[in-house]
């Protein structure tokens, strides 16, 4: 399932991308509400698509990455089906191969929910 539409900026620590809430996404409710487990998997898809960018640049293939944890997760509110979530993704410590990133998610300019999340990332180390 891919939960980005855009990849709008990166930089070597930050990136922004945009989501359009379809109706027929699977994160939203019978209500037409984007729910917290969609604004996670956008949050997490975001992250990838900044370090994916970065393996881009270098003519690498991207590697695997898998959660490892969300931490100070606030959801403020949950945005409708038709709305356009932007997601400001911006690295606060990378280690090896542990990556700690911030997401903001916004709608309109409203803050819509924030987390902390960390990330193991396989470098091509063999399987994982």
């Amino acid at each position: 399932m891919v939960m980005i539409d855009a990849l709008l900026d990166v930089s070597d620590d930050s990136a922004l991308c945009t989501l359009a809430i379809s109706n027929d996404n699977i994160f939203c409710s019978k209500e037409g509400l984007f729910e917290e487990a969609g604004l996670i998997e956008h949050i997490a898809q975001s992250a990838a698509a900044m370090v994916g960018y970065e393996y881009y640049k270098q003519n690498q293939p991207a590697p695997i990455g898998f959660i490892a944890s969300v931490d100070r997760l606030e959801c403020f509110y949950k945005p409708a089906t038709g709305s356009v979530i932007e997601t400001k993704i911006t690295t606060i410590q990378r280690v090896s191969d542990i990556m700690v990133v911030s997401g903001v998610v916004t709608e309109r300019g409203n803050k819509v929910a924030q987390c902390n999340m960390k990330f193991y990332i396989n470098q091509g180390k063999g399987d994982v």
